[in-house]
């Protein structure tokens, strides 16, 4: 017998009541577990090593960007703020347990390269630190307000 099976077979064991209530207990472990992994695979929790701050995020908004972080994409996920001394970067609530709020200053951004892509907006990669602690991939207009919250 395999594991699909034996966990089905399980599954149907379950009296219904006790079933929803099992589907709604996992979503959110799903989710959670989800967070971290990605946390990880992106090198957010590496940035936080350095860059993580507590406080809360101000400065000139941009919310639910399409961006990447190490190539991992966060379609929709990123929130970034932007100050004269730099720029907050955040992610969408649920996924904030596992993905603390960053700021990084305009000195620790460099290797600034513009990219043009077909059918998207123009992109911006940069390099995060010294060394390089990670890069990350935002739309161009973004960068382009950093001028002017300085």
């Amino acid at each position: 017998m395999n594991l699909f099976a034996i966990t089905s077979e399980w599954l149907l064991n379950i009296p219904d009541q006790y079933q929803v209530f099992l589907v709604l207990l996992l979503i959110p472990v799903a989710l959670l577990l989800m967070s971290y992994l990605l946390s990880f695979v992106s090198g957010w929790h590496w940035l936080a090593k350095k860059y993580r701050v507590n406080e809360e995020p101000h400065g000139e908004s941009f919310i639910w960007l399409d961006a990447w972080v190490d190539n991992t994409p966060y379609r929709g996920m990123l929130n970034i703020h932007l100050t004269p001394k730099g720029m907050f970067v955040s992610v969408i609530f649920l996924f904030r347990l596992s993905h603390p709020t960053l700021f990084i200053p305009w000195n620790d951004i460099n290797n600034e390269i513009v990219e043009e892509h077909f059918l998207r907006p123009r992109t911006i990669t940069f390099s995060i630190g010294h060394p390089e602690a990670g890069r990350i991939t935002l739309p161009k207009f973004v960068m382009d307000w950093r001028h002017r919250a300085r």
